[in-house]
């Protein structure tokens, strides 16, 4: 089963993804996780499409620093792939200060 993965430098805050995504043409689908560190996000994706469609993940949080992102196929049975491109991450809120 594949894998790929990204290690960045984030600001402390709240974020998510969009990416399109579709599934070869053999009427298989291959289910992806999307993880940030070991910590799965949201519902698996399945791409149910040949034609690329685009996905958004839920909303994660994170510290300042470093942070892996993943996605990984969660099928090991058969031909199977799904094609993810133009992928894209998103702040959508800065963390709370103190006053």
């Amino acid at each position: 089963m594949g894998s790929m993965s990204q290690t960045l430098t984030l600001d402390a805050g709240t974020y998510h993804l969009t990416f399109k995504a579709a599934r070869q043409s053999n009427d298989v689908v291959q289910p992806l996780k999307f993880s940030v560190g070991q910590t799965q996000v949201g519902s698996l994706i399945a791409p149910t499409s040949t034609a690329f469609v685009t996905y958004t993940t839920s909303a994660f949080t994170v510290t300042a620093g470093k942070h892996t992102l993943r996605f990984d196929a969660t099928d090991g049975a058969g031909d199977k792939s799904t094609f993810i491109d133009q992928i894209e991450l998103v702040k959508t809120t800065a963390p709370a200060t103190a006053r």
